[in-house]
C-alpha cells in the first residue's frame, strides 16, 4: 500500500513540474486492464527482458498510441451511430418504441442501457453525437416516447434518416458539423454498412457493434477513440456551437436569398495577434485543421514564437453573431518580403464555411498589405482539395504550376488601387 502510495505521489509531481511539456502514461491502469499481475513479464523479463506478458504489451501500447494521437492532433469530435441493433435491442419500425430492449429488465437490455449511459457521458468531454439510419424519420419519436432511453433528441447534434446509403448519410453529418469525416468515429451492427461507410469515408474509424450488447460496451470502451490527454475551452464548448450551428441551420430556412440570411445573423470576426491567452488554441487548430488549409504547416509552440521573432504576423479570428460564438476559428500568418506580403499559413475551420468569412479575413490581409502584393501559397494533400481553387475565386494569378519538380502553386494579388478590390462580404471587422 505505502509502495503503491509512493508511486502515486511520484506521478503527480511530475504531472505539476513538466505541464504541458510531457505525457505520463498511466502504466497502472494499463496493467489493471490486462489482468493485473498476470499482465505482468515473469519469467519473459528474463529471457527477453520484456516488463509485461503480451496482454500487458498491448495495453501499454494502446495508451501511448492514444497519447500521441491526441498530441499530434489525431483526435475524434464525433460519434456517429446507427440505431437498430446498435443502441438498442431489436428494429423500431417493427417492434414500436416500447418494444425495443432498452432498460433493466434483462442482461441484453441493460448492455444497451449502458452503451446509451457511456455515449451520453462524451458530451461533457467535447464529443458530438450524430444518428444515421435507414429508417423514415417518424421512428425518432421513440426518445420522446420511451422513457427508459438514456439518450433524448437534444443529446444529437445530427441526425440523418431515409434511405440513402448511410456513406451519403456521413457526408451530411460532416456538412452539418462542420468538419470531416476522420475527426469521426463509427459504430453499427452490420459489416455492411461499415465497408459501404469506409468506402466513401476511408479515414474514418469505425466500431461494429455485437453480437451482444456487452460485447459492444466493452469494445468501445477499450478502444482509446475518445480518452483526450487534454481538454481545451475548445473542446468543451464544442456541444454548445453545435447547438447554435443547428439554430442557424432552422433559421436559415426562412430566407429565399442567401445575402439576406447572412445580413440578418450580423456575424462579427476580431482579429487577434497571437499571444499568450490564443496561443493553445492556434497551435491546436494548426496540428488539427485539414480541408480548408492551404499549405498545411503543422507549427508547434516553439515555432511561432519563432516566427513571431523573426517579424511574421501571426493573427487569430474569433467569430461571433446572434446566435453566440464560435470561438477562434481561422488562423494566418503572413511574412513580410520586400514589396510583398507572403501568406505563410491560412487556415478555418469548416462550420464557417458559405458566410463570406473568407472574403472578409482575406480583406483583412489587402488591409495590412497596405498596397504591397500578396502572395500565396497552395500545397495539395488529400484533405485540402476544397481550398484548390481558393485563391483563384478571391482574383489571384497562379504564377507556378504544380509538376515533378514543384509541389505547390504559387499565386499573388497585385492590384495598384487595392482598396477597390476588396471582396465583397457580410462581415463586421474588429481588430483587438
Amino acid at each position: 500500500m505505502g509502495w503503491n502510495l509512493a508511486i502515486n505521489k511520484f506521478n503527480n509531481w511530475l504531472k505539476n513540474i513538466t505541464a504541458s511539456r510531457v505525457y505520463i502514461v498511466d502504466i497502472a491502469e494499463a496493467v489493471f486492464e490486462s489482468g493485473g499481475r498476470k499482465a505482468m513479464g515473469n519469467i519473459n523479463y528474463f529471457r527477453a527482458r520484456m516488463a509485461f506478458e503480451m496482454p500487458g504489451m498491448l495495453c501499454v501500447a494502446k495508451e501511448i498510441a492514444a497519447a500521441i494521437c491526441h498530441l499530434s492532433g489525431k483526435t475524434h469530435r464525433a460519434l456517429v451511430t446507427d440505431f437498430d441493433n446498435t443502441i438498442w435491442g431489436g428494429e423500431v419500425a417493427e417492434l414500436g418504441s416500447f418494444g425495443v430492449e432498452c432498460s433493466h429488465e434483462s442482461p441484453e437490455a441493460l448492455g444497451y442501457l449502458m452503451i446509451q449511459e457511456y455515449i451520453k457521458s462524451l458530451r461533457p468531454l467535447g464529443i458530438l453525437l450524430a444518428g444515421v439510419s435507414r429508417n423514415d424519420p417518424e421512428v425518432k419519436k421513440i426518445f420522446d416516447e420511451n422513457k427508459e432511453l438514456v439518450l433524448n433528441l437534444d443529446d444529437f447534434a445530427s441526425m440523418q434518416f431515409g434511405w440513402l446509403p448511410k456513406g451519403d448519410s456521413v457526408s451530411q453529418v460532416s456538412n452539418e458539423l462542420g468538419f470531416g469525416s476522420d475527426f469521426m468515429v463509427y459504430l453499427d451492427d452490420s459489416l455492411f454498412e461499415i465497408a459501404q461507410v469506409l468506402s466513401v469515408h476511408p479515414y474514418m474509424d469505425a466500431v461494429i457493434a455485437g453480437p451482444d450488447s456487452q460485447s459492444t460496451i466493452t469494445r468501445l470502451a477499450n478502444y482509446r477513440f475518445f480518452n483526450a490527454v487534454s481538454l481545451s475551452s475548445d473542446d468543451l464548448e464544442r456541444g454548445s456551437r453545435a447547438l447554435k450551428l443547428k439554430e442557424q441551420r432552422e433559421f436559415k430556412t426562412a430566407f429565399s436569398k442567401i445575402e439576406d440570411f447572412l445580413k440578418a445573423i450580423k456575424i462579427r470576426l476580431s482579429f487577434s495577434k497571437l499571444n499568450s491567452e490564443n496561443l493553445n488554441r492556434v497551435v491546436q487548430l494548426l496540428q488539427k485543421t485539414n480541408q480548408f488549409n492551404l499549405t498545411t504547416h503543422r507549427h508547434k509552440e516553439e515555432d511561432l514564437k519563432n516566427l513571431q521573432r523573426s517579424g511574421a504576423e501571426i493573427y487569430s479570428v474569433s467569430y461571433e453573431d446572434k446566435f453566440g460564438s464560435q470561438g477562434i476559428i481561422s488562423v494566418f500568418i503572413l511574412l513580410s518580403k520586400g514589396d510583398s506580403i507572403h501568406i505563410e499559413s491560412w487556415l478555418m475551420s469548416c462550420r464557417v464555411l458559405n458566410r463570406t468569412v473568407e472574403e472578409a479575413v482575406f480583406a483583412f490581409i489587402l488591409k495590412k498589405a497596405a498596397g504591397k502584393q500578396v502572395r500565396g501559397e497552395y500545397i495539395p494533400t488529400d484533405k485540402n482539395k476544397l481550398v484548390r481553387l481558393l485563391y483563384k475565386t478571391l482574383g489571384f494569378q497562379k504564377i507556378t504550376e504544380i509538376s515533378d519538380d514543384n509541389i505547390n502553386e504559387q499565386w499573388i494579388f497585385s492590384n495598384s488601387n487595392l482598396e477597390k478590390t476588396y471582396p465583397k462580404h457580410y462581415v463586421l471587422i474588429n481588430e483587438t
